[in-house]
């Protein structure tokens, strides 16, 4: 590469002679001005691992492939052309100012990034949610799998099962206990855990579980359909969705109810119950949600429900406990088909097609009667017809059932 060299000419008179350099970009010779903006030089210091020492050569770049920095307006080669570190326009001064996002690529203001751990990964407002915690113990984000639970004493280990207490009064038994999974996400967990149990006190529990990346489980006392829509303070709900919970959108939530196993009249009963959930995948996948390998709703499930009672426990346990109906329990029947959420009227939608359920199948004695009342838009048109389950009513579809069409 030539460079800019100052000759004398002639009897005292003194000539700057500017010989043709070479882009190091695109390769063609220009004649350098030093006082173009545009006309780029870099000293740039190379390793040499023979002298392990720098060797500086000096780099140019003509007005065509220089490139304008967007912070100091300054012109400045490319990064991968320069040999040296930058981000996207940004020369190589400004770029310490600024990070790049490890999740979405956008650049950023370095001071408006968000660091997990003591790491070296940086990821946007937009994007830190997604892929860490805050924790409120290490005043810092935390990766999902890393995070240290805060040791509240509102939250206890998954194996803690106090004594039922019984809720309301029902002749039939027809009791429901409620399983609610949540999210921090970015509210505080510590916050959330003693909000819930303040406004719905001792009928109320909660639970660490495994399933949940930095949540837990809203466990309730066994309580009739009456006292969960009158006496249940259901609006705090409202304050861990504003306050940064999530459970709908969560991806590992999800709402289980709990019958008391005494409110099914037989076993007929209780076969009829599982053919109307199983058979009607489409009416229920629309009701709860979603069909998820943690509650399956399926031709397999109903069978395996069936065995299960007819033949193979002689006191109705068993089976695959990830089935939409779980039968493995000694005093309730679980059924875990519906996706979570801190909608209130989505919640007690889950509740109310339980009960609805329960009830309904009651009825259903022989297979005349069944081929008729298992369609799904009888009973559909029983629910509507009852005038007590308001919230599931607004989750029935106007058939045709499309189940993909779930929103919240």
């Amino acid at each position: 590469m030539t460079e800019i060299i100052d000759s004398v000419i002639g009897d005292n008179e003194s000539v700057l002679v500017v010989v043709e350099i070479a882009c190091h970009s695109c390769g063609d010779a220009f004649d350098y001005d030093a006082d173009n903006e545009r006309h780029y030089k870099l000293h740039h210091g190379v390793w040499q691992y023979a002298t392990r020492d720098f060797t500086y050569i000096d780099f140019y770049g003509c007005d065509t492939c220089t490139q304008k920095c967007p912070d100091c307006k300054k012109y400045h080669l490319d990064r991968e052309i320069a040999g040296v570190w930058t981000l996207g326009d940004y020369c190589e001064s400004c770029t310490e100012n600024y990070r790049e996002c490890e999740r979405c690529d956008g650049i950023f203001i370095a001071d408006d990034m968000n660091w997990v751990g003591s790491g070296d990964s940086s990821f946007c407002a937009s994007c830190i949610s997604r892929v860490a915690n805050w924790c409120s113990m290490c005043d810092q984000y935390e990766w999902h799998d890393e995070m240290c639970h805060p040791d509240s004493e509102f939250v206890h280990n998954y194996s803690y099962k106090p004594t039922p207490q019984f809720h309301g009064s029902s002749d039939q038994k027809l009791y429901f206990g409620m399983e609610l999974e949540v999210e921090a996400h970015t509210g505080d967990y510590t916050w959330g855990a003693e909000t819930i149990t303040d406004s719905w006190g001792d009928f109320v529990y909660l639970k660490e579980d495994s399933s949940l990346n930095f949540g837990f489980e809203i466990v309730t006392h066994p309580a009739t359909l009456e006292y969960y829509q009158e006496q249940v303070k259901w609006e705090v709900l409202d304050q861990l969705r504003n306050a940064g919970f999530r459970s709908w959108s969560a991806g590992s939530c999800g709402i289980h109810i709990h019958i008391d196993r005494r409110a099914f009249t037989d076993r007929t009963h209780l076969l009829a119950f599982t053919y109307l959930i199983n058979r009607n995948e489409n009416l229920c996948r629309h009701i709860a949600g979603r069909n998820s390998h943690y509650g399956m709703i399926s031709e397999g499930a109903k069978i395996d429900n069936v065995l299960t009672i007819k033949r193979r426990y002689s006191d109705a346990r068993g089976g695959d406990r990830y089935n939409a109906i779980n039968l493995q329990n000694n005093h309730t029947v679980e059924v875990r088909m519906f996706k979570g959420s801190l909608k209130i009227e989505r919640v007690r939608s889950a509740i109310q097609f339980c009960h609805a359920s329960v009830e309904y199948t009651r009825s259903i004695r022989s297979g005349a009667n069944a081929s008729v009342m298992l369609r799904p838009e009888e009973f559909a048109s029983w629910v509507r017809k009852q005038g007590k389950y308001p919230d599931l009513v607004q989750y029935l579809p106007d058939f045709q059932i499309t189940p993909d069409e779930n929103t919240e």
